[in-house]
């Protein structure tokens, strides 16, 4: 079976006389197949250059047609002749069909209308994604027939298609002009950022399936801002503006993971993003270290349950459970030895985001241990409840009483 691929610019008539005779030979040969690839004239040079280049043509016409295989045909003239010689072009039963300068005008047009459409539809993203496929085929890194897959992990597919995932990578942050995070996510690149891309969102997984979500066009907005707006977040004691990172550009992340070295200098962690530091908080005990990606869905979940439940942005349910959830006065033992005895004191305000932050986790552990309660419904419930403070229901709340009550005694 043999494959042509003709390419051209939408509004060439030469270029709708080549797919009509496509047309032609596939409804009397079905077994050869033909792929019709239509640019816009602006973009055109573009591609062509890149066709050529991918597969070292030293001819470039318009339209141009190829093999599969990437044989070069030529240009209309020689696709004609193809097709009077090996297709039997001069049999009476081929001439019969509408190949009239009209008619291929018309399909110009046509096709000309169709390309400014898609163009009004903003799918420019896609193309290039198709392009960069087009390059993977082209460098045999996975075969385009029967599965992508065919040469399976034997040769080494996972780590080829790294290159892509950071290429494509690139496309999707120059056209959605936002870095979707903060600093080095991608420095690990496949490991750690694509990976950690997918599994943070839902919306984010099927980046595969562009052509028919177009989720990255259609929604920019929606991106650039997060789902959760970040201006809705209130710090209103002035003690913890400092100290509760949701204000600053670097702290509004769409996916809670920044990469920073926060434990290297005292006070740094204060510049972590909240909802980083829950997530880091959620990753205890031991055999949950290191666990990132679920405890981001963990908060994910939660987060959307939160919402639900108050109507609320659970940003700012996070940030109002944090600023309730430290205790204010909390006691120490002055003195040396036997004669040591226990004072009151201050709490500092990163003292209390710490707490605060230390026993949202901690309650929400303790809570689901051998329960049937999923631990994405107990952090919402314990968010909620800190943010009302309510001691009955939140043990953030219920630590934090319990610490001043024994410093009111000791003052």
């Amino acid at each position: 079976m043999s494959s042509y691929i003709i390419a051209g610019s939408s509004d060439k008539v030469d270029t709708a006389e080549c797919e009509n005779m496509a047309n032609l030979i596939r409804q009397y040969y079905p077994e050869i197949s033909f792929k019709i690839v239509l640019k816009d004239l602006t973009q055109w040079e573009q591609y062509a250059d890149e066709i050529c280049r991918i597969y070292g043509f030293k001819q470039k016409s318009n339209p141009i047609i190829y093999t599969m295989d990437g044989c070069l045909i030529g240009d209309r003239n020689a696709f004609i002749s193809l097709a009077e010689s090996r297709f039997g072009f001069s049999d009476p039963k081929l001439r019969q069909g509408p190949i009239t300068p009209d008619v291929n005008k018309k399909i110009a047009k046509q096709e000309l209308d169709l390309k400014l459409k898609l163009q009004r539809n903003k799918k420019t993203l896609i193309e290039k994604i198709e392009q960069q496929m087009l390059i993977i085929y082209s460098n045999n890194i996975v075969q385009p027939t029967d599965g992508v897959f065919k040469q399976s992990f034997k040769s080494g597919v996972k780590e080829k298609l790294k290159t892509w995932y950071d290429s494509l990578n690139n496309l999707i942050r120059t056209d959605v002009k936002r870095n979707l995070s903060t600093d080095s996510i991608y420095s690990s690149s496949f490991r750690n950022g694509m990976k950690f891309l997918y599994k943070f969102d839902d919306r984010l997984r099927p980046i595969k399936k562009l052509q028919e979500s177009h989720y990255f066009e259609e929604n920019k907005e929606t991106i650039q801002e997060s789902k959760w707006d970040y201006d809705e977040v209130q710090v209103t004691d002035q003690c913890f503006k400092d100290y509760i990172a949701v204000q600053t550009s670097k702290s509004r992340v769409f996916v809670p993971h920044t990469a920073g070295r926060y434990q290297r200098k005292k006070f740094r962690k204060a510049q972590c993003p909240i909802v980083e530091r829950l997530a880091g908080a959620l990753m205890f005990h031991g055999r949950n270290t290191g666990k990132k990606v679920k405890a981001v869905a963990i908060i994910r979940h939660a987060f959307e349950i939160v919402h639900l439940l108050t109507g609320k942005n659970p940003l700012a349910v996070l940030s109002l459970a944090v600023q309730r959830g430290g205790a204010r006065e909390d006691f120490t033992k002055v003195g040396t030895g036997g004669v040591a005895k226990q004072q009151a004191v201050d709490v500092a305000p990163i003292r209390r985001v710490n707490e605060a932050v230390h026993n949202l986790a901690k309650g929400v552990r303790e809570s689901v241990f051998k329960k049937m309660k999923t631990i994405a419904e107990a952090l919402a419930d314990e968010l909620i409840a800190a943010s009302n403070e309510d001691g009955q229901k939140s043990y953030t709340i219920k630590k934090r009483d319990e610490l001043e009550k024994v410093a009111k005694t000791n003052r």
